[in-house]
């Protein structure tokens, strides 16, 4: 998984938990170096568009009219890992779809590495909500199975997408399996 150093931080909304910050720096393409033998740095362009995200999946999140569905959401009838996972992929696929329609389809590494620090955010509020407090391997698999939730949703939209030449997916880079981010634990 690649790092781009610039993007900064965003504040966590609430505190504890995992990370103390709701933002991990956004990765850029696994392997890619800059002419200085470094990692790539994001464009201002994936920088705006990752905190863009980042501020519309948090409003989302904590909305009031929202939030008691997304922590009963959390506890994933039983099984918070997956409820994690879930939550945090579907979050995802609404910021997609409503950026898409407007007109701003998000890039697909931005998007997944937003949702890292969006699901990273999500355990922590199930941990100051009671739901569940997640060890850095639950974490991980939650990450994990969010990963594997996209790609299920999102294979089956792309057939009825790609013949209007709209398919979007999580890209090659960023696997169901991905590393675990640094932000955890």
């Amino acid at each position: 998984m690649m790092h781009r150093p610039d993007m900064p931080m965003a504040p966590q909304a609430g505190s504890g938990g995992l990370g103390g910050q709701v933002a991990a720096p956004l990765p850029g393409t696994v392997g890619a170096e800059d002419d200085a033998g470094g990692e790539e740095q994001a464009t201002p362009e994936e920088q705006a568009q990752y905190e863009q995200i980042i501020d519309n999946g948090l409003k989302l999140i904590y909305d009031k009219r929202s939030m008691p569905g997304v922590v009963e959401a959390l506890g994933g009838d039983g099984d918070p890992i997956d409820g994690l996972a879930t939550v945090a992929a579907g979050v995802l696929g609404q910021l997609e779809r409503s950026a898409t329609e407007a007109g701003k389809p998000p890039d697909p590494v931005v998007l997944y590495h937003a949702g890292i620090a969006l699901l990273e955010d999500l355990a922590d509020l199930a941990g100051r909500a009671g739901v569940h407090t997640y060890t850095e391997e639950e974490a991980g698999q939650a990450l994990e199975r969010m990963g594997e939730v996209w790609q299920a949703e999102h294979g089956q939209q792309q057939a009825g997408q790609q013949q209007a030449g709209q398919g979007q997916a999580m890209p090659p880079s960023a696997p169901a399996a991905a590393p675990q981010p640094a932000g955890l634990g």
